[in-house]
């Protein structure tokens, strides 16, 4: 099915009010990490199983297609509702969009279980005087004249995926 991001915001939007509980069981409620990731992954398994979170993912990936507006629709709609986006979108913004682009054989393969909150992803990543602070590392990356080529630069003590 197509949709366009409004027909999704509307669409979604009556799904989250016409659930009240959904919405009280979801909202940021505190307790413990161990209960925060069983909250978050339970929603997440939700709106997989319902087919929400695949919005703005490939169709080659396990997504429904779209474009990266609509996953903004679906976070958008969420935060509308008082309920907070799952942790694991946040890194699929970054690492999910660079596997769908530089390797859309492994996206194929991994990005459902992560859309569907059954695998999580976390990036780590280090430097000499930023240690993990991602906002305070000063590696940078440059084009070259080749356009399918580019060089960083900086030190890197680990980084991970």
């Amino acid at each position: 099915m197509t949709m366009t991001p409004d027909e999704l915001a509307q669409r979604f939007g009556a799904r989250l009010a016409a659930d009240p509980g959904l919405r009280a069981r979801h909202r940021d409620a505190g307790g413990s990490l161990e209960h925060t990731v069983a909250r978050q992954r339970e929603l997440q398994g939700r709106l997989w199983d319902e087919g929400w979170t695949g919005w703005g993912w490939p169709e080659s990936c396990g997504g429904s297609g779209g474009t990266v507006r609509h996953r903004a629709v679906v976070y958008e709609q969420l935060v509308n509702a008082g309920i907070p986006v799952p942790e694991p979108f946040q890194i699929l913004e970054v690492a999910g969009s660079a596997v769908v682009e530089f390797a859309p054989e492994l996206a194929a393969e991994l990005l459902p279980r992560a859309l569907s909150g059954d695998e999580w992803w976390a990036l780590g990543m280090s430097e000499p005087e930023a240690g993990s602070d991602l906002a305070s590392l000063r590696s940078r990356l440059a084009p070259t004249a080749d356009p399918d080529r580019f060089v960083l630069n900086g030190h890197k003590i680990w980084n991970g995926l």
